[in-house]
Protein backbone atom coordinates (compact mmCIF):
# COMPACT_ATOMS: atom_id res chain seq x y z
CA UNK A 1 0.00 0.00 0.00
CA UNK A 2 2.81 2.19 0.63
CA UNK A 3 2.61 5.11 -2.18
CA UNK A 4 -0.78 4.25 -3.44
CA UNK A 5 -3.18 7.13 -4.32
CA UNK A 6 -6.24 6.77 -2.60
CA UNK A 7 -10.00 8.66 -2.70
CA UNK A 8 -12.38 8.32 -0.12
CA UNK A 9 -16.09 8.73 -0.15
CA UNK A 10 -19.31 8.15 2.19
CA UNK A 11 -22.81 8.03 2.27
CA UNK A 12 -24.61 7.08 4.78
CA UNK A 13 -27.54 8.83 7.09
CA UNK A 14 -27.15 12.03 8.87
CA UNK A 15 -23.62 11.40 9.61
CA UNK A 16 -22.75 11.14 5.88
CA UNK A 17 -20.06 8.62 7.02
CA UNK A 18 -17.71 10.81 8.92
CA UNK A 19 -17.01 8.41 11.02
CA UNK A 20 -16.11 6.11 8.69
CA UNK A 21 -14.08 8.63 6.40
CA UNK A 22 -11.96 9.22 10.00
CA UNK A 23 -11.16 6.33 10.39
CA UNK A 24 -10.37 5.10 6.94
CA UNK A 25 -8.03 8.01 6.48
CA UNK A 26 -6.54 6.73 10.03
CA UNK A 27 -5.60 3.42 9.13
CA UNK A 28 -4.43 3.98 5.59
CA UNK A 29 -2.45 7.21 6.70
CA UNK A 30 -0.32 3.68 8.81
CA UNK A 31 -0.20 2.17 5.83
CA UNK A 32 2.01 5.51 3.69
CA UNK A 33 -1.05 5.24 1.01
CA UNK A 34 -1.15 9.25 -0.67
CA UNK A 35 -4.46 10.18 0.80
CA UNK A 36 -6.66 12.35 -1.38
CA UNK A 37 -6.28 15.38 1.43
CA UNK A 38 -9.38 15.48 4.17
CA UNK A 39 -10.87 18.99 2.63
CA UNK A 40 -11.32 17.46 -0.68
CA UNK A 41 -13.22 14.02 0.51
CA UNK A 42 -17.06 13.92 0.31
CA UNK A 43 -19.57 12.56 2.36
CA UNK A 44 -23.34 12.47 1.48
CA UNK A 45 -26.17 12.03 3.77
CA UNK A 46 -28.57 9.94 2.14
CA UNK A 47 -32.34 10.71 2.55
CA UNK A 48 -34.19 8.21 4.13
CA UNK A 49 -36.73 6.83 1.22
CA UNK A 50 -32.94 6.18 -0.19
CA UNK A 51 -32.56 3.42 2.11
CA UNK A 52 -35.62 1.39 1.21
CA UNK A 53 -34.88 1.71 -3.02
CA UNK A 54 -31.28 0.44 -3.05
CA UNK A 55 -29.95 3.02 -5.33
CA UNK A 56 -28.10 6.30 -4.86
CA UNK A 57 -29.60 9.41 -5.53
CA UNK A 58 -28.01 12.62 -5.32
CA UNK A 59 -28.82 16.09 -5.56
CA UNK A 60 -27.07 18.16 -7.70
CA UNK A 61 -24.46 19.91 -5.38
CA UNK A 62 -23.86 16.54 -3.97
CA UNK A 63 -23.09 15.70 -7.59
CA UNK A 64 -20.78 18.29 -8.27
CA UNK A 65 -19.00 17.91 -4.93
CA UNK A 66 -18.38 14.61 -6.30
CA UNK A 67 -17.41 15.47 -9.40
CA UNK A 68 -15.00 18.30 -7.45
CA UNK A 69 -13.52 15.22 -5.54
CA UNK A 70 -12.89 12.98 -8.68
CA UNK A 71 -11.04 15.82 -10.24
CA UNK A 72 -9.21 16.64 -7.37
CA UNK A 73 -8.12 12.03 -7.86
CA UNK A 74 -7.20 12.40 -11.48
CA UNK A 75 -4.88 15.42 -10.49
CA UNK A 76 -3.54 13.35 -7.73
CA UNK A 77 -2.67 10.80 -9.71
CA UNK A 78 -1.63 12.74 -12.45
CA UNK A 79 1.10 14.05 -10.22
Amino acid sequence: MVGKKVALSAAAGQSAGAGTLAKLNEVLGFGKTELLPTDKQVGVALAPEAWGTGKLTLSDEDEARLAAEADAFLALVAE
